[in-house]
């Protein structure tokens, strides 16, 4: 399981599965949720369920 904590500026990972398989992302959390930011800049809505989920999105990098 992966481990998200609470503070954090941003996290750098690549998700696993789905429509986006092999794609980096970025993932910053602000006052709507946890949103991710491709490489083309596109925002996307992510779930903490997915973003724990080892078998979905692989964290690289965690930045505090």
């Amino acid at each position: 399981m992966n481990r998200i904590p609470r503070k954090f500026k941003y996290i750098k990972g690549t998700v696993l599965s789905g429509n986006c398989e092999g794609m980096k992302m970025t993932v910053v959390k602000d006052d709507y949720g946890y949103h991710a930011i491709d490489a083309e800049g596109k925002r996307w809505s992510v779930f903490l369920a997915n973003l724990r989920n080892e078998h979905h999105f692989r964290v690289d990098e965690i930045i505090y």
